[in-house]
């Protein structure tokens, strides 16, 4: 798994707020690579904070024995974070698609969390162990999908 060390990590929702570097590798299952390079800023809402990504996506190629980089891809993606406490009084912050569907809850200290799309389980991480720098982790299994994703954060 992915970790930068020890560090305290966030406190609340808001110490994500602001603009971040995003470097992101997505790992199919056949071995190509996908690599994203961009940015997401966490944005203050009404429930808490509006994630706004957007970046430059470009597929492995191969060429005999080289390999390199295909043409751009542009693309964002929005999701709200949402400022919140579970019954038992764990800090969790709920994330939602832009559309307000559930999405899954990030423990701030970090850790595991699922999200079922069907007919595809999505498995992730958050690592905060050096913050600010973080990172996630998910595994997408399917009938159609099986690949990884590490996405990285920096300010």
């Amino acid at each position: 798994m992915i970790g930068f060390g020890n560090s305290m990590g966030p406190r609340n929702l808001l110490d994500f707020e602001g603009e971040w570097r995003i470097n992101r590798e997505i790992i199919h299952a056949d071995g190509t690579v996908a690599k994203l390079i961009g940015t997401g800023t966490f944005a203050r809402c009404r429930t808490g904070l509006v994630y706004d990504e957007k970046g430059e996506l470009r597929m492995q190629i191969s060429k005999g024995d080289d390999t390199q980089l295909g043409s751009p891809i542009f693309g964002t993606r929005r999701y709200y974070w949402d400022n919140s406490i579970n019954k038992k009084g764990t800090k969790q912050i709920p994330v939602r698609f832009s559309d307000g569907r559930n999405f899954h809850h990030i423990p701030l200290s970090g850790g595991t969390v699922l999200h079922w799309c069907y007919p595809d389980q999505y498995n992730g991480n958050y690592f905060f162990s050096k913050w600010p720098k973080w990172s996630t982790q998910w595994g997408v299994f399917g009938p159609r999908k099986c690949y990884s994703i590490v996405t990285q954060y920096r300010r």
